[in-house]
């Protein structure tokens, strides 16, 4: 119910910023976004502390694992104080456990042309990103270029709101106590699949075929066709680094 106070929400997501990144055991380009959000009611002190219970208490991760970012403030924005503060006292570490980080990385949104954006905390696990925490309290009047240019203002939300994303995927190998999303059951089957029908194929083109021919079947179901520009560009990219990955046998891949 979208007009409540606190939502969650599972979505298909798509990174193209991570394509020339996949054929490692941790990046993908599609996958699946668990989400839950506070409009006007919890904000910092829950959300962290609830992140925390969650990774150690529910997927039992070593606390001393995980690692919190914090924006680190800038000319027009002060640091993430309050965050610092939950991070320290409610959670007992130490500011120099805490990294920070710049307005490019640790300040998310706007997603168009104005609208909510704030400091964020991303969290890692063994040094990968598992998830963010955004915090929209501020309003901007310009878009997110502008922004990281300096070329806004920015006002305060009479109603702050928590946006937090997840990545299953990457979850699903930490509650495996694994850091590969390769070997998870979510993409291990299409990975042996591959493997079988090109059995000189090294691991690196394997885990990029697997990613790509996942991505390109969600993408093509929700109706992306090949273009030059747009997602119709970022379909034609991925099918063009299958076949250059794959070879010929690119497009007999079957899967069971």
């Amino acid at each position: 119910d979208f007009g409540s106070r606190r939502v969650i929400s599972i979505q298909k997501s798509f990174r193209t910023t991570d394509i020339e990144e996949v054929g490692d055991k941790t990046h993908d380009t599609f996958f699946e976004m668990l989400g839950y959000f506070s409009f006007g009611d919890y904000f910092k002190k829950e959300t962290i502390i609830w992140c925390q219970e969650f990774l150690t208490q529910s997927l039992g991760i070593d606390s001393k694992r995980i690692l919190y970012t914090v924006f680190a403030g800038n000319e027009q924005v002060s640091r993430d104080e309050e965050s610092l503060r939950v991070l320290i006292q409610d959670l007992g570490l130490k500011e120099d456990d805490i990294k920070l980080g710049a307005v490019d990385d640790n300040f998310w949104g706007p997603t168009g042309n104005q609208g909510p954006c704030g400091p964020s905390i991303e969290v890692y696990v063994d040094g990968v990103e598992i998830g963010t925490l955004v915090f929209n309290e501020r309003f901007s009047s310009g878009s997110r270029e502008q922004l990281l240019a300096g070329q806004v203002q920015l006002t305060r939300l009479s109603q702050a709101g928590v946006d937090v994303g997840l990545g299953l995927e990457r979850l699903t190998a930490l509650a495996g106590d694994g850091d590969d999303v390769y070997a998870t059951d979510l993409l291990r089957p299409l990975m042996i699949k591959i493997k079988s029908t090109l059995p000189s194929l090294e691991d690196c083109s394997a885990r990029i075929l697997t990613d790509h021919l996942r991505a390109v079947v969600f993408l093509v179901a929700d109706g992306v066709r090949p273009l030059n520009k747009g997602a119709g560009y970022i379909l034609r990219r991925l099918l063009r680094r299958i076949i250059a990955h794959g070879g010929d046998n690119s497009f007999s891949l079957a899967v069971d």
